[in-house]
């Protein structure tokens, strides 16, 4: 993809390759590039390989942080300030044609696009034969001093019915919480959510994997996540420096035994 992303990129005419996203909480698309130079990543912990180490201390972390800022070199100088909303108006005209985003952005997308002027595609695998996504589902709870335990389940057993959860992900874009809506509804059987498809029925190259969020710690960790790759993309920190304080967070944090 990279190679790809080079090769549109032309200043002169306002064409560019990936569509960056600077801030706003870039960090799923940090971890996935980072992860991408992985093969032993533990599916419950996107920050750790199944023997327990951090994957920041890894070599593999490093060759993969490379690869994101050759990539935010395909992307406007401007990039390294866009979030949402100007990754998606970037992409509907034109500028950047790779754009990564979660699937609720389907939505917003059939509004702005025409039937067949967009697709979706599987994550590009990296060096290691495999990528790792995180969940893209949304999720429900009913909180422990509820008054009405009950009836709140049966709305989320109503909500969650495959009907019901796939007329509301029709509207807003997220994916079905049941498998079987992807074969009854031929929404979702559709090209536009034949990547995800795709990735769901490859476990072998594409573990979903999940991100440690009940650490106390995870609170503080986008913000420096993001503020920490500012600066390296502007070149006022190393990617190795990054790395060690990374590492160093998780550490704090109790996320290595």
């Amino acid at each position: 993809m990279l190679r790809e992303c080079k090769q549109l990129v032309n200043p002169a005419t306002g064409q560019y390759g990936f569509d960056f996203r600077g801030k706003g909480f870039p960090t799923a698309f940090i971890d996935l590039v980072v992860t991408s130079f992985f093969d032993d990543i533990d599916p419950e912990c996107m920050y750790l390989t199944r023997d327990g180490k951090l994957i920041f201390e890894d070599p593999r972390a490093l060759e993969g942080l490379k690869f994101y800022i050759e990539l935010y070199k395909t992307a406007p100088k401007d990039a390294i300030n866009w979030g949402f909303d100007e990754q998606v108006n970037a992409f509907v005209s034109g500028i950047t044609p790779y754009l990564f985003q979660d699937p609720d952005t389907v939505g917003l997308l059939n509004e702005l696009l025409k039937d067949g002027e967009y697709k979706t595609a599987p994550l590009p695998l990296g060096p290691s034969g495999r990528a790792y996504p995180t969940i893209g589902f949304a999720g429900w709870g009913i909180t422990s001093y509820s008054k009405h335990k009950d009836l709140a389940w049966k709305f989320l057993e109503f909500f969650n019915s495959p009907e019901i959860n796939a007329m509301w992900c029709k509207q807003y874009g997220a994916l079905p919480v049941d498998l079987r809506v992807y074969e009854n509804d031929p929404y979702f059987s559709s090209e536009i959510f034949w990547g995800w498809n795709y990735m769901f029925n490859d476990p072998v190259h594409y573990q979903f994997t999940k991100y440690p969020l009940s650490n106390e710690a995870w609170s503080e960790w986008n913000e420096l996540h993001e503020t920490t790759m500012q600066r390296v993309l502007l070149g006022k920190m190393t990617p190795e420096e990054a790395l060690k304080e990374w590492a160093e967070f998780w550490r704090d944090a109790g996320l290595v035994k």
